[in-house]
């Protein structure tokens, strides 16, 4: 189950295919990687992400969960997910400009998600 949030979540990043912010839990587009490093937290392995032109990511993890959000720099909206099941959603709509980190892929939306499993 892990592994297929993990999955999920970089596959949908990955295909909504450039900033140029590096945010400690996310990556920002042209093929920006994300170290998700081996921890005491939710993710026990670590692996590495990597985005997609255009592409915002922001993650967030504790012990018991895993939540991560992700949208287009061109986009209209963006989606999140966490741990908790339910898969990858549309979480809402950005800008008319786009997605930006300092609006929707935000280290708080990714807790939200986190915290909505």
């Amino acid at each position: 189950m892990k592994k297929m949030i993990h999955l999920a979540a970089f596959a949908f990043a990955a295909t909504l295919g450039s900033a140029a912010y590096a945010a400690p839990n996310g990556c920002a587009g042209a093929g920006a990687q994300v170290p998700v490093a081996p921890s005491t937290d939710f993710a026990r392995n670590g692996f590495v992400g990597k985005c997609s032109n255009n592409v915002l990511l922001q993650y967030s993890q504790n012990n018991t969960a895993f939540g991560v959000v992700a949208g287009s720099t061109k986009g209209k909206s963006y989606f999140g997910g966490g741990s908790g099941g339910g898969g990858i959603k549309y979480v809402g709509n950005c800008a008319a400009t786009g997605c930006t980190d300092s609006q929707e892929i935000t280290p708080g939306n990714a807790d939200t998600q986190r915290n909505a499993s």
